[in-house]
């Protein structure tokens, strides 16, 4: 919905929020989507006067038939960030503070096992056929680099340097560039890939590395249905709250860290190194992944307990982190 235009009689506000948000550093994507829905209510309605009421609050706030906590929950931001910028403006609004909204449940991180990886990618290279045979490829970047989803499947071709084999993500999750490398058997695979891919025929530089069209990226439906196919012919059970495709992001940041205190390595001075690999806003995010590590590597536990106790936090992924599938 990016290139929609807001069209009700808070258009101006909601163009301010976006510009706010903006220069905050925030992508705000899909927070975006959830404005445009907003500015479709208040269209549909025929609101003509800048005020919301507690009608208009608690119709739009209501849980709907089928809704999912979580998609509620987005839908009620969206309401308080256009409150809150009318209060700043002094504009006649219901108080958000009578709108209560149950939080959707925190999930986990899943931390695949070694063996899970290997019995996962020999399934996944069991499927040859046609374009199929580069999901595959897809999902050995992910798991190796520690990339996002969302970033990978926007990769444009222009993005690779194949000589030195790294990718360039440009305007990543908190608007930051930042260089990622890729092991090389894997860069050779993409080569390989553009060279013989059908859809890569007319390719140019800006085009999508990973494609479903020629001129479209691979869509995340798909990829959810091939990781599902995978899991199922690796013997792995999908639990409905895990694995997901972005544990294997998870894995990475969890396995290098335990290669770190393996090696020795001042965790105080190597965390910053993983911050930027992960392209995460704050520390915080990244010490996280210290708790997994504790948790998945119990021989660990006691090792990072007494040298970086304050490190340890709680065992939810935070709501920056999380991410479909």
């Amino acid at each position: 919905m990016a290139d929609k235009i807001f069209k009700s009689i808070f258009k101006t506000e909601f163009y301010e929020i976006l510009k706010l948000k903006h220069e905050q550093g925030y992508k705000y994507v899909t927070q975006e989507d959830c404005l445009h829905m907003l500015d479709d209510y208040l269209v549909s309605i025929g609101l003509d006067k800048k005020a919301i009421t507690k009608d208009i609050c608690e119709d739009w706030c209501r849980r709907r038939k089928g809704e999912s906590l979580g998609t509620q929950k987005k839908r009620v931001t969206a309401m308080r960030e256009l409150t809150k910028q009318l209060s700043g403006k002094e504009i006649s609004t219901y108080s958000m503070t009578g709108i209560q909204v149950r939080n959707p449940p925190k999930y986990s991180a899943y931390i695949y096992t070694d063996q899970e990886i290997f019995d996962f990618f020999k399934a996944a290279d069991s499927c040859v056929a046609g374009t199929v045979k580069y999901y595959p490829l897809f999902f050995k970047i992910l798991y190796t680099s520690g990339l996002r989803v969302s970033e990978l499947i926007n990769l444009k071709i222009r993005d690779f340097n194949f000589t030195e084999s790294y990718i360039i993500i440009r305007g990543g999750k908190n608007n930051k560039d930042r260089v990622v490398p890729v092991h090389p058997d894997l860069t050779k695979r993409c080569i390989e890939m553009i060279k013989d891919d059908n859809l890569h025929v007319f390719s140019n530089d800006d085009d999508y590395l990973f494609k479903r069209t020629a001129t479209k990226p691979l869509s995340a439906a798909s990829l959810y249905t091939k990781f599902r196919q995978y899991l199922k012919a690796a013997g792995i059970r999908h639990m409905g709250k895990g694995p997901r495709i972005y544990d294997f992001r998870h894995t990475y940041a969890v396995n290098v860290l335990k290669m770190w205190v393996d090696e020795g390595k001042n965790l105080l001075n190597y965390l910053p190194y993983l911050q930027t690999m992960m392209g995460h806003k704050t520390f915080i995010e990244t010490a996280y992944y210290l708790k997994l590590t504790r948790v998945m590597f119990p021989t660990l536990m006691l090792k990072l307990e007494e040298e970086y106790p304050n490190l340890i936090i709680k065992d939810v992924i935070s709501e920056n982190e999380e991410e479909f599938y």
